[in-house]
């Protein structure tokens, strides 16, 4: 994980607790904190293997609330996903599924902790294709009706899946995986990983 924006100072400040001594950081400011570590590990004989600092970070990130962090994308080059045929096909699957089921959604703090990761991720993109075929993702929003989630504004769609994270958030994982494909790779830290 990295912060979305590291000149903007989080709520308290960065803080990090170093592991092996205890001692406890505190600053304004990132570079600050990165450098206080840093002696503090050099003057206690602690390794600073490569890639310390991205650790670091991964570290203070997981104390903030979600949007103060994004998950860092490890597929080189990553393009846009254009909603498919394929996308129709899966979409209409899921869709008939769940009604059939009885159209149930999940708890609400299940929706809200899928909608935190959802909206730390940079899988979650806008998602573009024929006017039609979006028209399909507005359609399942709306079948949410008035279910909501804290993090609704910061949600657009889902870049491995074209769904809709507003919409999927809500429906349980056995009915979104009738819509999975072998192609569609999640990242390791989605809620929707198989």
């Amino acid at each position: 994980m990295s912060f979305v924006n590291k000149s903007l100072v989080p709520s308290g400040g960065f803080k990090y607790t170093e592991p092996a001594s205890g001692v406890q950081f505190r600053s304004l400011s990132w570079n600050d904190l990165a450098s206080s570590v840093r002696k503090h590990r050099i003057a206690n004989g602690y390794p600073l293997p490569p890639g310390w600092e991205d650790e670091l970070e991964t570290e203070v990130c997981k104390q903030y609330e979600p949007g103060t962090c994004m998950y860092v994308d490890q597929t080189p080059n990553a393009e846009v996903r254009s909603i498919t045929v394929s996308d129709v096909k899966n979409f209409l699957l899921v869709a008939s599924t769940w009604m059939a089921r009885g159209g149930k959604f999940v708890e609400q703090s299940e929706a809200e902790r899928r909608a935190n990761i959802c909206v730390s991720c940079p899988k979650n993109q806008e998602i573009v294709g024929c006017s039609g075929c979006n028209n399909l993702v507005s359609t399942i929003a709306r079948v949410v009706g008035d279910r909501g989630t804290g993090q609704d504004p910061f949600l657009k769609g889902c870049a491995v899946c074209s769904c809709s994270n507003k919409a999927q958030v809500h429906l349980p994982l056995e009915i979104l995986h009738k819509g999975v494909t072998d192609d569609m790779k999640f990242p390791e830290h989605c809620w929707k990983q198989i």
